[in-house]
């Protein structure tokens, strides 16, 4: 189970060569006559608070073996504090005395807005393309940029107590736009060295040849397909996959 965002999608790369796919290729090649489906949660516009709901929803109903998180340095800290993004309405969780609390109730207007930027051409250029409704395009609370390190962590660690408590590998695949040595990719990468979480940043390439229009093109996704293939043998997490769960 990969979760993440437009770059775990496969915006801009062809459906065969997004790295999920490929990742299950490898994974067939070497373990023949296993049955073997890497599913891709990757979800346009999401953040690590839609993702550990993703993984509450679906992780129940499929259980998967292994969980990948791939994290984006350049827009998932931003994410997780919208409330509105590109239009659309999104859940999203406040840290709380007892926890965490998730928020899903959209007011009449941002359901509205959903609805019609969902099934309306010209609503979706109206709110994403034009200064007049860019307002309604984006909508985040003010936690400053400690909150928002702060929080991730906090979501990772709800992720983490869900797959320890099923006995389920979780990896976090760091995807960064800066120099490796970075505030955020530091605390995260502290956070999973604190809790035993396997870590790894994948280093976005400036090379154009591995991109197309700022998602991964095919070069790019085989890269990262070989990263996390490369780092789950590490960890003997491909063990998991001749378990039955």
């Amino acid at each position: 189970m990969v979760l993440g965002d437009s770059m775990t999608f496969g915006m801009e790369a062809d459906q065969k060569d997004i790295f999920c796919n490929v990742l299950e290729r490898r994974l067939k090649d070497a373990y023949p006559g296993r049955s073997i489906d890497v599913m891709n949660f990757g979800i346009t516009g999401f953040g690590t608070g839609q993702e550990l709901i993703c993984l509450r929803e679906y992780g129940k109903m499929y259980e998967p073996n292994v969980v990948v998180l791939m994290m984006l340095d350049d827009n998932d800290f931003d994410d997780n504090i919208a409330i509105v993004s590109a239009g659309r309405y999104m859940p999203y969780f406040v840290i709380k005395s007892d926890g965490l609390v998730l928020y899903n109730e959209p007011t009449v207007l941002q359901r509205v807005l959903s609805f019609l930027r969902d099934k309306s051409f010209i609503a979706f250029f109206l709110v994403n393309k034009t200064r007049l409704f860019s307002e309604l395009a984006r909508k985040e609370r003010n936690v400053g940029e400690e909150g928002k390190i702060v929080l991730a962590q906090r979501i990772l660690d709800e992720m983490h107590k869900y797959t320890q408590s099923r006995g389920t590998p979780f990896f976090v695949f760091y995807v960064t736009v800066e120099k490796p040595k970075n505030h955020k990719c530091e605390r995260i990468k502290e956070y999973c060295a604190k809790n035993n979480i396997p870590f790894l940043i994948v280093p976005e390439r400036e090379d154009e040849r591995f991109y197309r229009l700022g998602h991964w093109n095919s070069k790019g996704h085989f890269a990262c397909a070989d990263i996390i293939y490369n780092q789950l043998s590490k960890y003997k997490a491909l063990d998991a996959l001749t378990r039955e769960k």
